[in-house]
């Protein structure tokens, strides 16, 4: 169960909202709307699951904010919708990336891969002193998605195998978010383990299955990338054979 410490609630007139890091409190003004970016601070050891997790369990119509949601163009340049926090801040938005929102590198919002590629602390449920923020935003994905339903390719399938069937059919792996919809897979829970690569980043894979509670787990988070999505002796391996491609 996380612990809700609130730091914004939903008003449609100006308020006086209190964040606290570590000791340091800083009393910001901000207006917000039904729609709009809700900050929250949960606890220093979170990662990028655990907080798309933290808004799920909040609120079932929300989830993590877009770079776009907390970072939109304006006047040429990326402008962060709220006031800066003081210090070093970063918070997780879709696509498993993360987003200075501190003002410790000078300006914030920009993500981390693109100054110093994917961060390990992100997977790490360790206690790091710029983690700990969570902002969640409406789902507005709808819910069908343009996909075609599973098929199964066999146990021999691999990531690059997984890939290659999506190119062939003129289409794509999916992404993760476009797999589960709403924590839930877009064209249902399949009986068994069962993992499908996904377009995320190379040699990740997610849980269609009912096996052990998993369902919609991400692989590499959990138990690191696997091997077996790589391996090239043609093996058969049981929880594989499905795929998934998307447009």
């Amino acid at each position: 169960m996380y612990s809700l410490h609130i730091l914004a609630l939903l008003s449609v007139t100006a308020a006086l909202h209190v964040y606290e890091d570590d000791g340091l409190q800083t009393v910001a003004k901000h207006q917000e709307v039904d729609t709009g970016p809700r900050l929250y601070y949960d606890q220093s050891t979170l990662t990028w699951d655990s907080s798309e997790g933290f808004c799920r369990q909040f609120d079932k119509n929300r989830n993590l904010c877009s770079f776009d949601d907390l970072c939109p163009w304006r006047n040429g340049a990326r402008q962060f919708i709220r006031d800066v926090l003081p210090g070093d801040h970063w918070v997780a938005v879709k696509g498993r990336e993360w987003v200075e929102i501190g003002d410790r590198h000078s300006v914030p919002c920009f993500l981390h891969s693109s100054r110093w590629g994917p961060p390990t602390w992100g997977d790490v449920p360790e206690t790091r002193h710029y983690k700990g923020y969570v902002y969640c935003c409406k789902d507005t994905s709808p819910d069908p998605v343009p996909a075609i339903a599973y098929r199964y390719i066999g146990k021999t399938s691999t990531y690059d195998i997984s890939k290659d069937h999506c190119r062939h059919q003129g289409r794509r792996l999916c992404y993760s978010s476009e797999v589960c919809v709403k924590s839930k897979p877009a064209h249902g829970v399949v009986r068994g383990d069962h993992w499908i690569a996904i377009k995320d980043r190379y040699n990740e894979w997610i849980q269609i299955g009912d096996s052990s509670g998993r369902t919609c787990l991400h692989h590499g988070p959990k138990y690191g990338l696997p091997a077996w999505g790589t391996r090239t002796d043609g093996s058969n391996i049981n929880w594989v054979g499905y795929v998934y491609c998307c447009k």
